[in-house]
This record gives C-alpha cells, sequence and structure tokens, in this order.
C-alpha cells in the first residue's frame, strides 16, 4: 500500500516517539529525546550468536521492530568491526531489513528526520546501506545510500523518476572498512554525511512527492540472484529531527571512540588547539602514535582524550580548534585527575596561538593566561600521579603576525621566562621543552604551511613528531610501561 500525504490516525505508529534515550546511548537526551537507536553489541541481543537468525529487532527506544523481509538470513557475528559484535545482513532478496512503519518518515508531514548507522560493506558490487522508496519500483527510490565497486558513487538520490539527482565520489572506499554513514533531511534538501563529514551539494528534493512505502537496510543489490552478506552494521539511530552539522560528527567520534582500543599502559595526552587536532589525517598524532609503536613494543604509551579525529588506530585527542588557553585547560582539567577520567603520564601542551592572534600588538594578556593555565594543567595531572610531566611548545609562526608570536616565544621560553620559573617552583615535575617555532621556520615556506599561513601540512607535522621524538623520545620509551 502506497501511504497517502495526508497524515492521519494511520500514522501513528509510524511517528517516533517521544521518550529519553536508555542508558549508554552516546549522546544525551537533547539529541534522542525523539528517536529510536539500536545498538547490536548490548545487552538487549544477548543470547545471540553466530548464525542464529533474527527476524525482527526491537530498538533500545521508541517502538516497534525492524522486520525480516524476503527470508533474508540476519546474523549476530563476531567481526573485526571494532572488535566489537555487530549484526551481519544476508539475503538473496532485495531486502534484508524492512520497516514499514517507518515509511511515514518520508511521506506527508514528516519531511524532517536524520538516519544514521555505523557499518561496513563486506563484499564488491551494489550493497544498500539504508534507502527509502516504493514497493512498486526498483528505481524510484528518493533517497539511498550505498557503495558500488560499478558505479563509482557511495551515495546518491534519486528523484520520482529515478534519475540520480546528487552524488558523491568516494568510490569503494567503505569496503572493508567501519564507517559512519548519514542522511540529515531539512524538509527539502538532503544532506549526506561520511565519518562525519558532509559530502556532495545538497540536493533539492520535495520529499513528499515521492510515494514511499518502505524503508529498508542492508539490501545485497537490486537484482541479485544468491545469497550475498554485504554488510555489517553495528549501530542504527533515527531522529525526526534534522541534525546540526555538529550533532553528526559528535555521533560519528562517539561511535568511532566505541571502536577504539581499551586505555591499557601508560596514558599520555595531546591538548591544544587546532594545531593539536590537524588535518585529516591527525597531524603530527598521527606519525607519534607510529614511533610509539615502533619504538615502545612491547610496553604501551596510549593517548587519551574526549576528542576523536585522524586515520589512525587511536585518534584520541584534547584539540580543540579556535580555543584559547583558558578554555583549553578548562577541558583538560575536567578530565584529568584523582577520580576523573584520565591520569596522563605526560601532557603535550601547545596552545596560546590563539590568543596571540585575538589581541594582536599586546601579547600581555596571552603570556598572563598562558602563565596561569600552566599551572592549573601542572596541578591536575599530579593530582593522580605525582611524576605527571607536562611537555610544552613554542608557537610556530603565523603569516602576518610573527612579531607577535615571537614576543610571545621570548616570554616563555627565554631566559628568566614563564618556563624557567615555572622549573624553579617545579623541580620534580620541569617541563620537557620543545621549540617548534626554530625547528619549522617561517610561516608559508618548505611546504609544511597549508595555504592559510597558519595551520600545518602533514609534512610541517612530521617536523613537529620528528622534533618530539629527537628530543625527548628516549624519556617517552622510558614511562611506557
Amino acid at each position: 500500500m502506497i501511504y497517502s500525504r495526508r497524515p492521519g490516525a494511520r500514522f501513528n505508529r509510524g511517528r517516533i516517539p517521544t521518550g529519553p534515550p536508555a542508558d549508554g546511548t552516546p549522546l544525551g537526551a537533547g539529541t534522542w529525546a525523539n528517536g529510536i537507536y539500536f545498538d547490536f553489541t548490548d545487552a538487549a541481543y544477548e543470547g545471540y550468536g553466530q548464525g542464529d537468525v533474527v527476524t525482527t529487532l526491537t530498538p533500545r527506544i521508541g517502538a516497534g521492530v525492524l522486520t525480516a523481509e524476503g527470508n533474508p538470513s540476519v546474523d549476530i557475528v563476531p567481526t573485526n568491526m571494532g572488535g566489537r559484535r555487530t549484526l551481519l545482513f544476508a539475503s538473496a532478496d532485495l531486502d534484508a531489513l524492512a520497516a514499514h512503519w517507518l515509511a511515514t518518515l518520508s511521506n506527508g508531514e514528516d519531511k524532517t528526520f536524520s538516519v544514521l548507522a555505523r557499518v561496513r560493506i563486506i563484499e564488491n558490487g551494489s550493497r544498500c546501506i539504508a534507502g527509502f522508496g516504493s514497493s512498486a519500483s526498483l528505481t524510484q527510490n528518493f533517497c539511498e545510500v550505498f557503495t558500488s565497486s560499478t558505479v563509482g558513487t557511495y551515495n546518491a538520490r534519486r528523484d520520482s523518476a529515478g534519475t540520480t539527482v546528487n552524488s558523491g565520489s568516494y568510490g569503494n572506499l567503505l569496503l572493508g572498512t567501519d564507517r559512519t554513514i548519514g542522511m540529515v533531511f531539512d524538509g527539502i534538501t538532503a544532506t549526506a554525511y561520511r565519518d562525519g563529514v558532509a559530502f556532495g551539494s545538497p540536493a533539492t528534493i520535495d520529499v513528499g512527492t515521492i510515494p514511499t512505502d518502505r524503508f529498508r537496510f542492508g539490501a545485497t543489490g537490486r537484482s541479485s540472484p544468491t545469497l550475498h552478506s554485504g554488510l555489517a552494521m553495528q549501530n542504527l539511530a533515527i531522529t525526526n529531527r534534522a541534525l546540526t552539522a555538529g550533532e553528526v560528527l559528535t555521533v560519528h567520534n562517539a561511535w568511532l571512540a566505541n571502536d577504539l582500543p581499551p586505555i591499557v599502559g601508560t596514558q599520555f595526552a595531546e591538548v591544544g588547539d587546532s594545531l593539536t587536532k590537524g588535518p585529516a589525517s591527525g597531524g603530527y598524532r598521527n606519525p607519534l602514535a607510529a614511533w610509539i609503536t615502533a619504538n615502545c613494543a612491547p610496553n604501551h604509551l596510549t593517548a587519551v582524550g574526549d576528542q576523536v579525529y585522524g586515520t589512525f588506530t587511536n585518534p584520541r585527542h584534547m584539540g580543540y580548534p579556535s580555543l584559547e588557553c583558558a578554555q583549553i585547560i578548562t577541558k583538560y582539567v575536567a578530565q584529568v585527575g584523582t577520580g576523573k577520567a584520565y591520569s596522563p603520564k605526560l601532557s603535550i601542551i601547545w596552545m596560546g596561538t590563539n590568543d596571540v592572534n585575538n589581541v594582536p600588538g599586546d601579547v600581555s594578556a596571552a603570556v598572563a593566561s598562558y602563565t596561569t593555565q600552566l599551572t592549573n594543567a601542572h596541578n591536575a595531572a599530579v593530582s593522580s600521579d605525582a611524576a605527571a610531566r607536562l611537555m610544552v611548545t613554542t608557537l610556530t609562526d603565523y603569516l602576518g603576525i610573527t612579531s607577535d608570536i615571537v614576543a610571545f616565544n621570548t616570554a616563555i621560553a627565554g631566559p628568566g621566562g614563564v618556563w624557567d620559573v615555572f622549573d624553579a617552583a617545579h623541580p620534580s615535575n620541569t617541563l620537557k621543552r620543545l621549540d617548534l617555532y626554530t625547528k619549522l621556520g617561517a610561516a608559508g615556506t618548505s611546504g609544511l604551511w597549508q595555504p592559510d599561513g597558519v595551520h600545518l601540512t602533514d609534512a610541517g607535522h612530521q617536523q613537529v613528531c620528528d622534533e618530539i621524538t629527537t628530543k625527548h623520545g628516549a624519556y617517552l620509551i622510558s614511562i611506557a610501561t
């Protein structure tokens, strides 16, 4: 049956109900106050083993179930997906799971909603992660997120005639890799997200003009005659409002954090602003992690923090773009110390750039704030580990305010400066020092800088890593236990 666009009583079962999330959901009630959430690794699915067939799935919040279509086999199996249990969708039919009661999300008045999933594509070829459309047509799916080795697109959205109206070119990069995919509809436009970042131009699609009675997950193809096991899914979340870009990224980070390795051995923290967060690779944190793996085995040094960003195994960090010293250390102190989340033996603190930039021509306030926050960070760190140390850096150059950067660096690192005063006050926890200004030189040179003359390229971040390991590699090895 093709649902009418006119809302009515029969839509009630399809509405996402109101209610707070269960304990353990990745975000607070503000995000999931109206929504449903599946975590296929939690206690709701205890007792299932590999090969067990699940015909219906019950969400942690909300009401209703996902119903198997086309006699698929849905196995809960251990996979490499974050080292956690997932659902493996296997079906010879066009649909693996369908939820007709969710179809009203894309009909009538329900034009604003978001769908997010943590998935891995296992096989080559067309694999639908999530789609909306008409059961009377294989082509009239107004939105479909899939991967295909043949058409070379990660996402496609189709209008009522089956024409692709928007796509993002990610090829088959989803194959064999854990990814967070998302679709956000704000009533007219549809935006696709991959790992928390939007791609492609938002498509303008009048959701209500397309007949929709099918909401499907894990479909293995459009005309596959043989059994496939094409998709593993760990989390699925649906909310009846358009999430912001920031919220989508937060969900991704929360799910990614679940996939990260456990915190073992000695903890260390990488703390700062956007220079600590780095570019997509993760900046200096990426090669530093590789150096630690190569040089500290079989002992451990594990990065900690509430942020997740980078293309390596453990991209936890405490890098907060655009924040000044006081804001950065406030976040640090909230997480570090006795009774708190983390107890890092070493904290690499690279901060002050935004303080200097925000008050051009006068670095006195920046130096004063830096001085106070260095002490605050020290006090937090030693409260849980008396031997904790801070590694501090001079600021790298900043195109257009070089004189201020030099003045700041002189005030903190020069003779009798902030660092010397700190060391005199804390002789058992003296600072591990880095001179990144001298190491990298003038902004915009040697391919070490991005075009803005502020942020570093991967080559620039490699220089930061080299400075850390050259000057303090022996210390890193000594604390890796």
